[in-house]
């Protein structure tokens, strides 16, 4: 199929899903008459109520005259242009009583609800319904990570690659509905890190800090324009209670190393006064094996190199986290947070290879140990400010941030090589010293103005400021006394500003149809300096950065929504810096200091259906796309692997989500994902075309059982996919999770078994201009885990005025 074939289906999709809008009514006449009614959801303990359904009913018919469902924050908003005089206001949520009252159309501000557990039986046996595990929303999908019974004992990482749309490779870098240049953040805040310092910081994260993860694929002006693949927002937990709080956590499990994890969390609230103290320390072994198969063409003679190279990996990792807010009055609020994170990775490699020479009897054989260390310290601190500027909402917002990060990686590589022709062995030893510190300012203010009708102005500006330094050492000394030894030195600085500013509008702009439309603007100046060489790599852009989303209300369960934007992806520092580093005595990677930035544009259409149902049809066109390529010299036999951009990329999909309801006490949750990708470059004298049809399926199995009992099961397959010039092979594995609660869920034990038939394999092959390469890998993903969690309590819920105007501008500075 080719891409005029594709790109005339998919208009063609559009085209009917309009007509089938406009035939169900929709109406396309202006209506400036829209009236706003808003309001929170708590459960019975005081915590926000996400998911929930809020309705208003015709007060004879109970016809649905408009409806929401709550945030993240358990707060909704419902805009009507329907007249009443009096209606019926219901609120209900799984696993809850429904609440019921009759309003006066006069009165918008709804209040704080409470609705209490619902407990059904089972055989006499209580049951508890627990919370939808994914929630779809107008701009993202939301995955509800606490409670879960596989995120007992986990990592951030583990539960984002179970996330829908979600692929994590064999190097930690995490894509997102086949793109890569997925940016992570954190509460809403970059991490400014790179694919490796990410997957690190994030494996020493446990998923009981977390409360969800937003999966936003096509963000808003609003959102930075860094992320061509989308944005993945991790929401940590917050305390809204009074008096003190906490739990504690203990696991270990086995996977081939032992491992195990601490954590602990404190939380107190007193009168204005809000804080919380999280320590976690996690100690995680893996086993990775890898074959890799080289063929060379060289200009005197073939040859091919076959490679195990056995990895034993211990990570060690101590996160500890503090926050403190202070509410000045029920408008304003001041808060803190700090964040401080050690982390120690060591790697023992043995690699041995086998080098068959055309025309050579016996073969050529390298044997290499690789013993490593990585140290690295982080801390990030955060000052920030809240304040509701009148009764409407008008919200300003300010946050200043600064973060470092120093890092050090000492490497001893031992390589001894033995010719098979003549039978002399010859050995060296590469000391390599690698010295990182970085350190990042950010600061930004954020204003939104609601306007009449439920419509609304966000505007806001930031600065970030960017300073690194890199400083390799590497020594290599031979056995044979006769050959002097050789020193490399790469002395790399790096510094990034970029300026932004953004505006967005939304609002209605019928009954039926609302808009939101956005413009960032970016300005970045960088400087690149190599002080061995004097070598300077300087650059200056602006770029601007649109987004448009339209949402038609086809009925009150069915919505249609649009969705245009563009992004970016810049390189990251490390990739700037020209400095090689051997990975072994055949293999190098090696830093582009020529990386430009890529584009990313955008389009989708999504149908919804009952704010949970979602069928979603997406095109992406990325130019200067960056991926990493194998560089290949056949005489010497030796692989350098470097980031480059690519011309152009297209990436067609297709996602379809669908939770079904088996019982009220068994629930799934459904992914399939179909998309298309093309690479498109010309590299050196080559042209490269690499492309592939790929599926991606997910299911997800919540049951819970008599007696608080509560099972798991996920079970995911990755079809064949490419990414750059490498072709990847399918896979599939099933995760799956039991856990016991009791009194009143104070005191959970859980049982976890990943990768039960450990069948998580990476296997993948570039063949492309010279290189012919194929490798497989397996990270010991298999193993079990227990875990226990105890939760105490010292203090009651956080109780406001249901019916008062200062308990909602309270429940915005949440």
């Amino acid at each position: 199929m080719n891409t005029k074939t594709i790109v005339w289906l998919f208009i063609s999709v559009m085209g009917i899903a309009q007509a089938i809008a406009e035939r169900k009514g929709l109406e396309g006449n202006f209506s400036y008459d829209n009236v706003k009614y808003w309001g929170k959801v708590k459960d019975n303990q005081g915590e926000p109520l996400p998911f929930a359904n809020v309705v208003l009913l015709h007060s004879e018919s109970r016809l649905i005259l408009v409806g929401a469902v709550t945030d993240f924050d358990g707060n909704f908003e419902m805009v009507t242009s329907t007249e009443f005089k009096e209606a019926i206001f219901k609120v209900s949520a799984i696993g809850f009583d429904s609440y019921e009252e009759v309003v006066k159309s006069s009165q918008k501000n709804l209040g704080t609800i409470l609705l209490k557990e619902e407990i059904s039986t089972l055989e006499e046996v209580t049951v508890k319904a627990s919370r939808p595990e994914i929630t779809v929303f107008e701009d993202k999908t939301l995955v509800n990570v606490e409670g879960s019974a596989m995120a007992e004992g986990s990592n951030a990482l583990q539960i984002i690659g179970r996330s829908p749309g979600v692929f994590i490779d064999n190097d930690n870098r995490i894509q997102l509905n086949g793109k890569s240049g997925v940016l992570v953040m954190i509460d809403d805040k970059q991490t400014y890190m790179s694919p490796g310092d990410l997957a690190s910081y994030l494996t020493g994260m446990p998923a009981d800090n977390i409360k969800s993860i937003e999966i936003i694929a096509n963000p808003s002006a609003k959102f930075d324009a860094e992320g061509a693949g989308g944005v993945i927002n991790i929401r940590l937990k917050k305390n809204n209670m009074n008096g003190t709080h906490g739990s504690m956590q203990i696991g270990g499990g086995y996977n081939g190393l032992p491992n195990r994890l601490v954590n602990t969390s404190l939380n107190h609230k007193s009168g204005k006064w809000r804080s919380s103290l999280n320590l976690n320390y996690s100690n995680q072994g893996n086993l990775n094996t890898m074959q890799t198969q080289r063929n060379f063409a060289g200009s005197e003679s073939s040859s091919s190199l076959n490679q195990e190279a056995n990895t034993k990996r211990t990570q060690e990792s101590m996160l500890g986290t503090a926050s403190l807010d202070y509410d000045i009055n029920d408008k304003h609020s001041l808060g803190g947070n700090l964040q401080v994170n050690h982390f120690n990775q060591r790697d023992k490699i043995d690699a041995m290879t086998d080098i068959q020479i055309k025309g050579q009897q016996n073969n050529d054989n390298l044997n290499t140990n690789n013993e490593g260390s990585q140290l690295t310290d982080r801390a990030f601190a955060n000052i920030h400010y809240i304040g509701l500027l009148d009764t409407l909402g008008t919200k300003l917002t300010a946050d200043l941030d600064y973060s470092i990060m120093g890092a050090n990686n000492q490497n001893q590589l031992s390589n001894v090589y033995t010719t098979g022709k003549d039978g002399i062995s010859s050995s060296n030893i590469l000391d390599m010293n690698n010295e990182m510190y970085y350190s990042i300012l950010t600061t930004k203010v954020d204003f939104l103005l609601p306007l009449q009708n439920g419509s609304r102005i966000e505007t806001g500006i930031k600065g970030s400021w960017v300073k690194s330094q890199n400083d390799l050492t590497i020594d290599r000394k031979f056995e044979d006394e006769n050959v002097e030894p050789i020193s490399y030195l790469n002395n790399f600085r790096y510094g990034e500003n970029v300026w932004a500013a953004y505006v967005n509008y939304g609002g209605s702009l019928s009954k039926k149809v609302n808009l939101q439309a956005g413009l960032r603007a970016e300005h970045t100046s960088l400087i690149g300096r190599q002080l061995v060489t004097g070598e300077l790599n300087s650059s200056k852009y602006l770029d601007w950065f649109p987004s448009i989303f339209i949402g038609q209300k086809v009925s009150d369960n069915y919505q249609i929504n649009y969705n245009i934007n563009r992004r970016l992806t810049r390189p990251n520092y490390r990739f700037l810096n020209p400095a090689v580093f051997f990975l072994d005595e055949l293999t190098q990677e090696q830093g582009n200091p020529e990386l430009t930035p890529m584009y990313a544009h955008t389009a989708e259409v999504s149908q919804v259906w009952k704010n949970a149902y979602q069928f979603t049809l997406g095109y992406t066109y990325t130019t200067d796309i960056i991926q990493v390529i194998a560089l290949q010299d056949d005489q010497t036999r030796v692989t350098t692997l470097q980031m480059k951009n690519l011309e152009n990329m297209h990436n067609f999909s297709a996602r379809m989500i669908l939770p079904i309801e088996i019982t009220p006490w068994w629930t799934t949750n459904n992914m399939l994902q179909a998309f298309y990708n093309s690479f498109n470059s010309q590299i050196g004298n080559d042209m490269l075309e690499n492309t592939a049809f790929s599926i991606m399926a997910r299911t997800q199995h919540n049951i819970t059982l008599p007696g608080n009992f509560k099972l798991e099961m996920m079970g995911m397959y990755v079809g064949p996919q490419v990414q750059g010039a490498f072709r990847f092979k399918g896979f599939a594995y099933l995760d799956a999770g039991i856990s016991k609660s009791w009194r009143n869920d104070q005191y959970n034990l859980s049982v976890t078994g990943r990768d039960i038939f450990r069948s998580q394999h990476f296997r993948g092959e570039m063949q492309f201009a010279n290189v012919d390469t194929r490798f497989s890998q397996y990270f010991s993903l298999q193993g079990v885990r227990l875990t226990f969690r105890y939760k105490f309590s010292n203090g009651q819920s956080f109780s406001v005025s249901q019916r008062s105007g200062s308990s909602e501008e309270r429940s915005r500075l949440d």
